[in-house]
């Protein structure tokens, strides 16, 4: 039996894919609720006198 790199290179994408996939799954759910949370709050405003 030889050894296929290709395949064997296919099947450890895949398996990393899947892993940080699963990983990131909550930080990219609270990213999406934080992102909503800005969009719906009042636009950013200047300070008078603030830097430059």
């Amino acid at each position: 039996m030889a050894f296929d790199g290709k395949k064997f290179g296919a099947e450890m994408s895949q398996i990393v894919r899947s892993h940080v996939a699963k990983e990131l799954e909550p930080v990219l759910k609270r990213l999406e609720a934080l992102e909503a949370e800005v969009e719906k709050s009042s636009p950013f405003r200047k300070r008078k006198g603030g830097r430059k």
